[in-house]
């Protein structure tokens, strides 16, 4: 994937991620994989952080106080 599809991409992902408050598993699994391209630039890198860790949120929710 390059590096103009990989930008596109996460903007996409950011935008299903805001309009319905998650993202799919295998989308998950593309951003995890793309961690480990070699042509990451650091502000992909950022925002497949941010879109992960809000999946995270998403699926193990802070306990009730």
């Amino acid at each position: 994937m390059t590096s103009q599809n990989l930008t596109l991409a996460l903007a996409e992902l950011q935008a299903r991620k805001v309009s319905t408050g998650s993202i799919s598993d295998s989308h998950r699994r593309v951003l995890a994989q793309a961690l480990g391209s070699p042509n990451l630039e650091a502000s992909e890198r950022l925002a497949i952080d941010r879109l992960l860790v809000g999946a995270m949120g998403d699926r193990c929710p802070h306990p009730q106080q």
